[in-house]
């Protein structure tokens, strides 16, 4: 009795291993791609726009090919966002095998060794490879490389042919997956290749099951599939190690089984013609704080319903900084004469500001716009390129004052960044006026008031007198009338009263001015301030102002005398036709008939002596009339 009970527990444990073999032994853990939305190579080096690849996996493993922009949903930290770019690639696939070198591959099954069958089943499918293809392949084992990134299907035909390992006195380590996923990771042209490792390997050792999670880890992290043919009896889905390598097919999405060389080897090309195809879309973030980011992606078709992981990556976006460039501490506005004579205008009516634009965060970016305040109000705006240079209007500024300037700037994600205030003077100078404008300026009500008191008085005499005078010489008229004897007649004294001015020049002697024409007056050099050097000088004067000085690049008209400064005087005619000589700052100063001229000016009349420095000058004026004065002696009443 108690052997039968030991033989039906042993035939029940035969069929429970049976069954655990049967449930843990299928080809693989099953395809993880299907219904997979997985994304990688995030790039957030040109923020705003961010791009990234991904692929799309149906429910039967198939790639979803064509997906277009509408069916595409970008979610960055919840946000639903619209792709500016999505393309279909076909970069083709890095394909890696790592052979982890054991007595355990070399262990025979009809004859035939394990590694035999490994390599039989990798030259079928390679030698079905086009020569066009957009894979790359490599093999490597424990030593490091066999052949390193061979883009032509014959040639990693040749190296597997000339692969003939010792596999009876090697130790299986961790060091072929550590290179295959360093290499799964290096750049391979301006479009990654999608990164696959066929990993051939015996049980590990549990003493290597730390380092193996490590290395999954980083598969996993870098989007590195992983298929995975243990070696060794079926026997091994119950160990630890088995448990890990199946787990690791799983998080990156690749493929496990168990090959003990009496299993069929499945086709190479179930694994890798998904992933030759590939996405890259790009967009405009809509991130404006710094830190944490998150971003997933949904395709939503009729027949295909898909959502990927979140992934989580750090972006330290900052706001755009501008910063004044030598902002301008005053800017002074000058009077010139305008084209109608008498006028002035002020110049200029603009002002260039500048600034430097810098982004804190080492993006650089478009602006939405910039905008220049004065004194908190909107003077000038900036919506397209440049943005760092305003035109400033201060034509309407006509007296001296202080301005707070200040820049500010939005960038296209909608960040605002300001310059502090920069205080500006503009100054104005006292505007030039003519005599009648001085004299109306400084008249008041104070003072109008009597002149004009004066005025009227002054007329009303003018009057009474006007009608005195009618009277007397009607009195006069009829006193003729009467008196009509010679001897009672008033007698008129002959001859006349002149009073002499200098002499008339004659046309041939008077000075002319440049461009033709005779000059209106003159000035005659009278005494230079030289001892013992009289030169003869005189200057032609006419309608338009000219200045004396010393520098001719200062002054119109070069006076190389004593105490004569660089820019000493001006003179000009004014609208009643009557000169003036004015002084321009110098150090010496200006004098008329030994008085000083101010900055305003004095009136010329012929004969008088001007004196610049030490240089006397008589100024006269062409075509001047002898005035004369007749008397004539009232008779007696």
């Amino acid at each position: 009795m108690k052997h039968r009970i030991i033989s039906v527990i042993r035939f029940f444990s035969i069929v429970l291993l049976v069954v655990v073999i049967v449930v843990l032994a299928p080809h693989s853990s099953s395809a993880e791609t299907r219904n997979q939305l997985t994304i990688a190579n995030l790039d957030t080096s040109q923020f705003p726009h961010i791009s990234f690849y991904f692929w799309a996996f149906d429910n039967t493993g198939s790639f979803v090919e064509n997906i277009d922009t509408s069916e595409l949903h970008i979610l960055e930290n919840s946000t639903v966002l619209a792709a500016d770019q999505l393309e279909m690639l076909e970069p083709g696939v890095r394909f890696i095998t790592v052979i982890n070198e054991g007595p355990t591959l070399a262990n025979r099954y009809e004859m035939v060794s394990r590694i035999d069958h490994v390599k039989e089943a990798l030259l079928r499918w390679a030698q079905a490879q086009p020569a066009t293809s957009m894979d790359d392949f490599s093999l490597l084992n424990n030593q490091g490389s066999v052949a390193y990134i061979q883009s032509n299907p014959a040639d990693w035909v040749n190296s597997l042919n000339a692969y003939q390992p010792e596999l009876k006195q090697a130790v299986p380590g961790l060091a072929g997956l550590s290179t295959a996923i360093d290499q799964a990771l290096s750049s391979s042209g301006p479009t990654r290749k999608t990164p696959a490792i066929l990993y051939i390997t015996p049980l590990p050792e549990n003493s290597q099951l730390e380092g193996l999670r490590n290395l999954i880890s980083r598969a996993q992290s870098s989007q590195v599939r992983l298929f995975i043919w243990l070696v060794g009896p079926q026997t091994y889905a119950k160990e630890p190690a088995a448990q890990v390598l199946m787990q690791a097919s799983e998080l990156t999405n690749g493929e496990f089984l168990i090959f003990s060389g009496a299993e069929a080897l499945p086709d190479i090309s179930s694994y890798l013609d998904p992933l030759r195809y590939v996405y890259k879309v790009s967009y405009s973030s809509a991130i404006r704080t710094p830190g944490d980011q998150s971003l997933s992606l949904q395709v939503r078709r009729q027949a295909v319903t898909l959502d990927s992981a979140a992934i989580h990556f750090s972006l330290n976006v900052q706001a755009p900084n501008p910063i004044f460039l030598s902002p301008p501490a005053a800017i002074t506005r000058s009077w010139l004469p305008a084209e109608k004579k008498g006028e002035f205008i002020l110049t200029p009516d603009t002002v260039e500001i500048s600034y430097l634009l810098e982004f804190p965060d080492n993006y650089q970016r478009d602006l939405a716009y910039a905008r220049l305040f004065v004194d908190g109000k909107l003077a000038a705006e900036n919506t397209s390129a440049p943005f760092d240079m305003f035109t400033w209007d201060i034509s309407k500024v006509e007296s001296s004052n202080t301005f707070e300037l200040k820049v500010s700037v939005q960038d296209t994600v909608g960040l605002k960044g300001e310059t502090i205030n920069v205080p500006v003077e503009i100054i104005v100078p006292e505007k030039p006026l003519t005599w009648f404008q001085r004299v109306t300026q400084k008249a008041t009500l104070l003072k109008i008031i009597p002149l004009a008191l004066v005025l009227v008085a002054g007329l009303l005499i003018v009057l009474i007198g006007l009608k005195i005078v009618r009277r007397s010489m009607t009195v006069r008229t009829a006193r003729s009338h009467r008196l009509q004897d010679p001897v009672t007649q008033p007698v008129e004294i002959a001859g006349e009263t002149v009073i002499l001015a200098p002499r008339v020049e004659s046309p041939e002697s008077w000075p002319r001015l440049p461009g033709g024409g005779t000059a209106l007056a003159r000035l005659v050099l009278l005494s230079s301030g030289k001892p013992d050097i009289q030169e003869p000088h005189e200057i032609p004067l006419g309608e338009f102002a000219v200045t004396l000085g010393s520098d001719a690049t200062k002054a119109r008209l070069l006076l190389n005398y004593p105490l004569v400064s660089p820019l000493h005087a001006r003179v000009f005619m004014d609208e009643e036709k009557r000169f003036h000589v004015a002084d321009e700052g110098s150090a010496s100063g200006t004098w008329l008939n030994y008085a000083p001229v101010s900055k305003n000016g004095a009136h010329l009349e012929h004969g008088d002596v001007v004196q610049f420095g030490k240089a006397v000058f008589r100024f006269e004026q062409y075509g001047l009339e002898t005035k004369k004065l007749k008397v004539i002696p009232l008779g007696d009443e």
